[in-house]
């Protein structure tokens, strides 16, 4: 299944450098939205500045997906992006065609956080023990590659 690990990767990589460029690019072929509620959303993320920021994240996210470099921290990155996506397409722009792009990043997004899942448990751990010390304890961490 490695392959369709690449495939999803790289797909969601194409998906967030067009989508996060496009912005840059073309700035006026911003589509704002057919109906009133995504319309008045997306107006008001860009005349806050809070759109370009987005975009620029999703540029960055695209580059790391493509590089396939600090996939943990960009699979944790890209789900508050994609609660925005998918509210854009379920909530404010219902229709069949949003319906699968919200249906489709809410897939690729789960699939990469599935597939890096071993980095995210010791986030749940119920009760741990907090270091009171400014040492920066990364003696306990192994990464690939390092030798023993």
């Amino acid at each position: 299944m490695r392959w369709f690990y690449h495939a999803v990767r790289l797909f969601t990589a194409a998906w967030f450098l067009g989508a996060g460029l496009n912005y840059f690019i073309y700035p006026d072929n911003q589509r704002l939205g057919l109906v009133p509620a995504s319309h008045d959303f997306t107006v008001a993320l860009i005349d806050s500045g809070l759109f370009a920021w987005v975009k620029g994240i999703e540029v960055v996210l695209g580059i790391t997906l493509l590089a396939n470099r600090y996939m943990p921290l960009t699979a944790l990155a890209l789900v508050p992006i994609n609660f925005v996506v998918i509210y854009y397409n379920w909530v404010l722009e219902p229709h069949r065609g949003t319906y699968i792009a919200g249906g489709l990043t809410l897939f690729c997004t789960a699939y990469l956080v599935w597939s890096w899942r071993a980095y995210f448990w010791p986030l749940l751990a119920y009760k741990g023990a907090a270091q009171h010390d400014f040492k920066p304890h990364f003696t306990q961490l192994r990464f690939e590659g390092a030798s023993e």
